[in-house]
């Protein structure tokens, strides 16, 4: 199990088979169509092609991780921040903020995402409602609080 949400693996999934069955074979095309044509060397229709050919055999490796990395907060106890958990932020003073913690690929429509791999979320990973972290990002020093830790709906 990943910690993608379904709705995330779903739309991965979907955005994978386009790009396997049209844009790909269609970027192939655009390849050997540019090769016919001309001396290779000065032809920047090739290089496009093959710079387009490249970009998507890149977000299908891209996405082919993000489907298989195994981050699931299945094991972990509730109210934990974990993937696939909506945490509730206060920075120092400010109002409370709702994330969702989880892979950068993960969308939720009212909540923005927080990774992992980022500043904030490097300190609160494994924490609970009530913890206080301090987060420095460059030479700027703030204060965290998980206000609420929950399950997406």
């Amino acid at each position: 199990m990943t910690a993608l949400l379904n709705t995330t693996n779903d739309r991965l999934a979907a955005e994978l088979e386009a790009i396997e069955t049209i844009e790909l074979p269609a970027a192939q095309a655009a390849v050997d169509l540019a090769q016919s044509v001309g001396d290779i060397s000065e032809n920047t229709d090739v290089r496009l092609a093959l710079g387009e050919v490249a970009r998507l055999r890149a977000r299908i490796r891209q996405i082919n991780a993000a489907m298989t990395s195994d981050r699931s907060s299945t094991n972990q106890p509730v109210g934990v921040v974990a993937h696939g958990r909506l945490v509730v932020l206060r920075f120092g003073d400010d109002a409370p903020e709702t994330y969702l913690f989880g892979n950068v690929e993960d969308r939720h429509p009212e909540a923005a995402t927080l990774t992992d791999e980022s500043p904030v979320g490097r300190e609160i990973i494994g924490t609970t409602a009530g913890a206080v972290v301090e987060v420095i990002v460059g030479a700027t020093r703030e204060f965290v609080t998980v206000l609420e830790v929950r399950e997406v709906a």
